[in-house]
């Protein structure tokens, strides 16, 4: 993953999107094998991913999201409102 996205950017795009719709609440899990960004455990991957592109001059840009009334209701890790 890391590497097509240095490829990209190596190619000359000037931004790459990464994670599609990456979840970011206990209360939102990955449904559809979303990536999770919300425990500080995913930030050297994403760093390392980061300065790959960064190194061709490219920027990286990660769409987030939280499922709301499309996730699992009744999961567990609701989170007080």
């Amino acid at each position: 993953y890391r590497l097509y996205h240095e490829e990209k950017a190596l190619g000359g795009i000037g931004l790459t999107m990464i994670g599609g719709s990456t979840n970011v609440a206990p209360d939102s899990p990955s449904v559809w094998g979303q990536l999770y960004a919300g425990d500080d455990r995913v930030i050297p991957g994403l760093s390392t991913l980061a300065d790959g592109v960064h190194s061709h001059g490219a920027a990286v840009m990660c769409q987030i999201t939280h499922m709301g009334r499309r996730t699992i209701w009744d999961d567990g890790d609701w989170l007080p409102t």
